[in-house]
């Protein structure tokens, strides 16, 4: 938890929450989800496939957590897709073209959001989600929503699964940052699970 300096109080809490996704899911338990927790603000980790499909099966639709979290981080990360995607036989040697069409996806998505949500307002109506379900959220203090909610996840790591690919350098590191900054983002988390970094890796191009 942080404290906010200003006025005291206290602000951010950063759990990480993992919901299942396999089992007997309709018997999962969740004691918190009536509470409410003013001036906190909440994030959520995505799979990189909900930038561009929706996964009701385990909760995970981009819109619904637009709404209802304050930043959405999805993990884009190369090496997590498929072969052929976008037509490149190996995904992790194309970091600036995946991440910058998962990210056009987002973009586009949140348009559209945004459109749905100026609809509902006018014709006092409440939000249809994906034509699947309505959110109960509550519309009137809901203004536009800005896309540098998205906060993508990359990688700093070489996918030691996946044949043919290249190792991981600053390059490929850096392109994945061109990538975010020409989606009109700023921002951006790095995973390493062993939490190797290089400095070097960093220089003016990457800010």
């Amino acid at each position: 938890m942080q404290k906010d300096y200003k006025n005291g109080n206290l602000f951010s809490y950063n759990p990480y929450v993992r919901f299942p996704s396999d089992w007997a899911i309709s018997k999962t338990y969740y004691p918190l989800l009536k509470k409410e927790f003013p001036k906190i603000v909440l994030s959520a980790d995505v799979f990189w496939l909900v930038t561009r499909s929706d996964l009701f099966w385990i909760w995970q639709n981009l819109e619904s957590f637009l709404l209802h979290f304050d930043y959405i981080w999805p993990m884009v990360y190369p090496s997590h897709y498929w072969k052929w995607t976008l037509w490149f036989e190996i995904a992790d040697n194309h970091p600036y073209e995946i991440i910058k069409n998962a990210l056009s996806f987002t973009n586009k998505r949140i348009d559209e959001l945004n459109i749905s949500i100026k609809n509902a307002k006018i014709n006092n109506q409440k939000l249809k989600i994906k034509n699947a379900f309505f959110t109960e959220k509550d519309l009137e203090n809901v203004d536009i929503i800005p896309k540098n909610k998205i906060r993508p996840w990359i990688q700093w790591f070489s996918c030691t699964r996946c044949k043919w690919a290249t190792p991981y350098n600053g390059i490929k590191f850096k392109k994945q940052i061109q990538a975010i900054n020409d989606s009109g983002l700023d921002s951006r988390w790095v995973w390493n699970s062993a939490s190797n970094y290089y400095l070097d890796w960093y220089d003016k191009v990457s800010k």
